[in-house]
């Protein structure tokens, strides 16, 4: 359950890095697709869990919940609680995925 609350940390933090444009800030060629792949591998982890549990007449259905339920809580942690991303070196701020709005909408 741990890996799959960290993938959803992963995934929530990479769209949240990905949606402010701080790609391209950085010296990281295809961000972009190692975030797709990421997103390809968990999808795919989900998957044969979800199988394992249906094919398995009910006897996984617990650790299933309890992955999917790890997964959205570590997704959940990194929206609402917004924690601070490196150390200022290399963005000057510690929050650089929150885009002030007010600044590009009239």
């Amino acid at each position: 359950s741990v890996c799959f609350g960290v993938d959803g940390a992963l995934i929530a933090i990479y769209a949240l890095f990905l949606g402010a444009g701080l790609d391209h800030q950085m010296k990281t060629p295809d961000f972009g697709a190692f975030f797709w792949m990421r997103i390809g591998i968990i999808a795919f982890h989900i998957i044969v869990d979800v199988a394992q549990s249906a094919f398995s007449g009910g006897q996984d259905t617990v650790g299933t919940t309890a992955h999917l339920a790890s997964f959205v809580a570590g997704f959940c942690y990194i929206l609402i609680w917004l924690p601070p991303m490196g150390d200022g070196e290399l963005f000057g701020e510690s929050h650089p995925y929150i885009i002030n709005c007010g600044l590009t909408s009239p």
